[in-house]
């Protein structure tokens, strides 16, 4: 009984105590009252409300761990009036303590529209519609030309017979005869002995007459007859036929025959053309040929030795689709080789947006090959090789805007490279493909690589045996407008070893997290209160938000504390003991308009266009396998 009696006094100083600190006397309560000696079995119910608890007395560190649950609050009696604005922050709520039973309908607004998904995959191609309707009649088309005349006929049936004309004259051709010779005579409009107004002495004669050898026509007669004279010059003073320059045969009697010589020279002095050949058929107008398999002879040689050209050939027909010089070779020798000791050894031009200058096919083999420089003998060592450097095998040049000076493209549906650069080949050590801004003025760039499908612009692989072999290596600093994404390890950086430079190397790795994230680091001390105020750059508050904070006391044990977050660029650090060194670091999730337009996400579905880039090495023994492998550890989502 007597311990009753004094556990209800000890419960009734207790609360009396209790509601002395909760009106105020918190200095009282620092000296007289023990951590722990107040709990709720202390306090009566209804003992202490929140009318009789001053604003901003009673903070969530002077509660215990679940000492305020749902179930002790009335309901209806903790609600957003009675909540001070920005007195309940999200870190001071435990995960999974509230869930939507906890909330009336329609009390909590709705957050804002996250970014629309990715696009799905195309579907299946629907069924056929139905068949509309026939269209009007199209208006008639022009009428084509005339066919062909066919064949003739066969003769038709013969026809009925005409009817009968009008009597002839009963009279006899003599009878005729004779009555136009009665009625022949000046006047009559009959003139038997003219012909066309003509009398027979006003008419020649066949020619019928002849002259003797050494004689010739002086004359021809009426009826026929020739005159003869005889020629002076009949004996001829021609003596002999001889060929002159350019000539051969000739005779002194007989029939002479002329031929050209052979070799032919010719030449002029004039500006014209030394010969000239006019074909008006479908030949050939010039043809040169030998005949003998062992001549190493040309078979047509210009020689030049003025500044002009030496072939000049001219097409002069716009409609004409064929080669200005066609050459076929049936060996192994160059179709066409030029050199030249200080000018260009070929040079094509062409005015035409859908032709080459210079274009070259091959099926097989390489369509054009430029070769610079010259090696020494065979067996020279490198260091002694007395070769010429020269300075380009291909060069392509574009003076006009935009445009490229060196072009390469594939037209191959499956595969096939555009531009290939080679290093190494017959054991030469070089640059594969150099790109080189040589005016310091230009901002362009040396190498740009662009696609406008699933493949990379710029793509490098390594498949040397070489461990320290790269596929990609960039000497300066390097920038990146987008995302970098690496799929195996992230060595950082690695420096010469301070210790052993020449034999060493130290190499770190980057720290890996989940989301965007930014931190800063440092280290304070605190004042004679126990507080200090870390200022954070003047950009963290605009670039993140929701800071996580990890504090260590150093030189000595005692608690740290935040005693108040980031707020306007700072927060403020509070340590058990005044003058601590405290080494401070904060991690902030970045808002930034960039971060928000690309929010992270750490698990992401397979898409087709992941494989395809994965396997854009699949020409490759080493692309394929990796692109094998990237198939077979994460199965491609499939459409519904």
């Amino acid at each position: 009984m007597l311990g009753k009696i004094v556990a209800v006094l000890r419960r009734q100083y207790l609360g009396a105590r209790a509601l002395f600190i909760a009106l105020g006397g918190t200095s009282y309560a620092a000296v007289a009252i023990e951590p722990g000696s107040v709990g709720s079995l202390e306090i009566a119910t209804g003992g202490v409300g929140s009318s009789e608890v001053r604003d901003g007395q009673i903070r969530t560190r002077d509660l215990g761990r679940n000492a305020v649950t749902t179930s002790k609050i009335a309901p209806s009696a903790v609600t957003a009036s009675r909540i001070a604005p920005s007195a309940v922050n999200s870190d001071d709520v435990e995960n999974g303590s509230l869930v939507a039973e906890d909330f009336n309908p329609r009390s909590l607004p709705a957050g804002k529209q996250g970014d629309p998904g990715p696009q799905g995959e195309k579907g299946d191609t629907g069924s056929q519609g139905a068949k509309g309707d026939t269209g009007p009649q199209g208006v008639k088309g022009d009428t084509g030309p005339q066919g062909v005349k066919g064949d003739k006929g066969d003769t038709g049936a013969q026809g009925p017979k005409g009817d009968q004309g009008d009597q002839g004259s009963p009279d006899t051709p003599q009878q005729v005869l004779d009555k136009l010779i009665t009625v022949d005579g000046a006047g009559s409009g009959l003139d038997a002995d003219l012909f066309d107004g003509l009398s027979a002495a006003d008419l020649q004669r066949r020619v019928t007459g002849t002259c003797v050898t050494g004689q010739y026509v002086r004359s021809i007669s009426a009826d026929g007859g020739v005159g003869c004279g005889t020629d002076a010059d009949s004996g001829g003073d021609i003596t002999a036929v001889s060929a002159g320059t350019g000539l051969t045969g000739g005779a002194t009697s007989g029939a002479a025959t002329l031929g050209l010589e052979v070799p032919m020279a010719l030449s002029a002095s004039a500006a014209v053309p030394t010969a000239t050949m006019t074909q008006t058929g479908a030949g050939r107008a010039f043809l040169a040929r030998i005949a003998n398999a062992q001549s190493i002879s040309e078979a047509l040689r210009v020689e030049h030795n003025g500044i002009g050209s030496g072939v000049s050939i001219a097409l002069t027909n716009s409609s004409n689709g064929g080669r200005g010089l066609d050459v076929a070779q049936a060996g192994t020798g160059p179709g066409v080789f030029a050199t030249s000791t200080g000018g260009s050894g070929l040079w094509g031009i062409t005015s035409s947006i859908s032709a080459a200058g210079v274009i070259g096919d091959n099926q097989f083999g390489e369509a054009i090959v430029g070769r610079a420089g010259r090696r020494g003998p065979a067996g020279t060592p490198p260091d002694q090789d007395p070769s010429q450097a020269g300075i380009g095998s291909v060069v392509g040049r574009h003076d006009g805007r935009g445009g490229y000076g060196v072009r390469g493209f594939a037209t191959h549906p499956i595969s096939g490279i555009g531009v290939l650069g080679q290093a190494g080949i017959s054991g030469g050590q070089g640059v594969g493909v150099r790109g080189e801004n040589v005016n310091t003025s230009n901002p362009g760039n040396a190498v740009e690589g662009r696609t406008n499908g699933a493949g990379a612009g710029i793509y490098g692989t390594e498949t040397s045996a070489d461990a320290a072999a790269l596929a990609g290596r960039f000497d300066g600093n390097v920038q990146i407008n987008g995302n970098l994404t690496v799929t195996g390890t992230k060595t950082g950086f690695s420096i010469a070893d301070p210790r052993a430079p020449s034999r060493r190397t130290l190499n770190h790795t980057p720290v890996e997290t989940d989301g965007f994230a930014v931190t800063y680091s440092g280290n304070v001390r605190t004042g004679w209160d126990g507080r200090a105020t870390v200022r954070l750059p003047s950009y963290a508050a605009v670039v993140a938000d929701r800071w996580r904070y990890a504090l260590t006391p150093i030189g000595r044990f005692g608690q740290a504390i935040v005693e108040r977050e980031v707020q306007g660029g700072a927060f403020v650090v509070r340590t058990e003991h005044p003058g601590t060194k405290v080494s401070w670091s904060v991690t902030g999730t970045r808002k930034d308009a960039y971060a928000r337009r690309h929010p992270f996400r750490v698990v992401q579905p397979r898409t087709r266009a992941a494989d395809a880039r994965a396997a854009s090495a699949a020409g490759t023994d080493r692309g394929r396998a990796a692109a094998g492998r990237l198939a077979s550890s994460r199965p491609v989502r499939r459409g519904r």
